[in-house]
């Protein structure tokens, strides 16, 4: 009966925390402040136990007592002040930069923040970092003007490729700038979004007022699975973190997007390639291509790669006109132009084997270093006191 009852008392308390973590800790808390949280929790739990327990001795109750009140007064300390402390024990100082956390929302989806940089040596411009789970996702002034590169790639290639589109979506919101970009430029947009606390942010911080763009808080493969010749421009920028989720990599999902683009229509794709390992990329290369007859691949797995899926015709090199129509900022131009240069259209055979789905879908395993690699280096570009959560 006594090990009966240990075992219910510790099943009970594992399927609790369980269910407490997923959905009251992760949704609303940061990892740090949970922790802090938790602690307090354990520290009344045991001044209560330490105050009603029969058979304690009252020297002992007094000391258990003083011992949760030091440790519960300390984590609320650290609660209250967790960035004062977090820069403190940094590791590594702000001697150059200066960083700002504007924001930090918390959802099941990862960690989301916003940081202002500006330099600490030097006069110059502030920027304004979209992190999620400490990876830099997008960079703009603090006006909103983008100085990410890929933004504006996306969109000059989606509507070289498509010149007379009329209507797009964009899977994966961001700080919202391609779906801005391609309504300014007079297309009717949608935007797909899994995290509803993703347009919070860019409504808020990025100067996305989403005015005339139909945004749909959804998994980017449920809405594929459903959509069926809407759109001109698919634009797929499903970063998440270091890389796309596996899932939204598969020939399945491809066919999807292949379906619901229209006669003539093209998905343009923000990619990731492993700079040391040929055969993640020439697979990833080999699913798009079972969906769409024809693949251009821009840039190189040294740098940046945008990944085409055409239905119609190939279109002429990209037109000076239409890099200035985008507004690209002038010191992103080199980068720019280094991406859109490297054209290639693919017209390796590849085998049915070759194309990944969800059956045998190893694209997490074949990109794993790769991710790794990149992880390193974007996390080395922060603080780590912004690091953390």
């Amino acid at each position: 009966a006594g090990a009966g009852r240990v075992f219910f008392i510790s099943t009970v308390g594992s399927v609790a925390g369980v269910l407490v973590t997923a959905f009251a800790f992760i949704p609303n808390m940061t990892n740090f402040r949970a922790v802090l949280a938790l602690g307090l929790g354990l520290c009344c739990a045991a001044a209560i136990y330490a105050l009603i327990a029969p058979g304690l001795l009252p020297a002992t109750k007094r000391k258990l007592v003083l011992w949760c009140v030091i440790i519960g007064v300390l984590a609320a300390g650290l609660f209250g002040a967790k960035d004062i402390y977090l820069k403190r024990i940094a590791a590594a100082g702000d001697d150059e930069l200066v960083f700002t956390v504007r924001a930090e929302l918390t959802s099941v989806f990862g960690n989301l923040k916003v940081v202002d940089v500006k330099s600490a040596v030097a006069a110059g411009d502030a920027q304004r970092f979209f992190l999620q789970d400490g990876l830099i996702q997008n960079r703009t002034t603090l006006e909103y003007t983008s100085i990410s590169m890929y933004t504006y790639a996306l969109e000059i290639l989606a509507r070289n490729f498509v010149p007379k589109a009329e209507r797009a979506v964009v899977l994966g919101l961001g700080a919202g700038v391609v779906a801005k970009g391609l309504k300014r430029a007079g297309l009717r947009v949608s935007a797909i979004e899994i995290n509803s606390d993703v347009v919070a942010a860019a409504k808020s911080h990025f100067g996305f007022d989403g005015a005339g763009i139909d945004i749909k808080i959804q998994d980017a493969r449920t809405f594929a699975r459903r959509c069926s010749n809407q759109y001109d421009i698919v634009v797929v920028d499903l970063f998440l973190g270091d890389n796309i989720p596996d899932y939204l990599l598969t020939r399945q999902f491809f066919a999807d997007l292949r379906r619901c683009v229209r006669p003539g229509g093209a998905v343009v794709m923000n990619a990731f390639f492993d700079d040391e390992d040929e055969e993640p990329n020439r697979r990833m290369r080999a699913t798009l291509k079972s969906a769409f007859p024809a693949v251009v691949q821009f840039g190189d797995a040294s740098g940046n790669v945008f990944l085409v899926g055409a239905t119609g015709p190939m279109p002429k090199d990209i037109s000076e006109r239409e890099i200035e129509s985008a507004r690209v900022p002038y010191q992103i131009r080199p980068s720019l132009d280094s991406v859109l240069v490297r054209k290639r259209v693919i017209s390796e055979k590849f085998s049915p084997r070759d194309a990944i789905g969800d059956e045998n879908n190893i694209f997490s395993v074949l990109f794993a270093a790769a991710n790794m690699r990149g992880r390193q280096v974007m996390a080395g570009r922060l603080p780590p006191w912004v690091l953390v959560n």
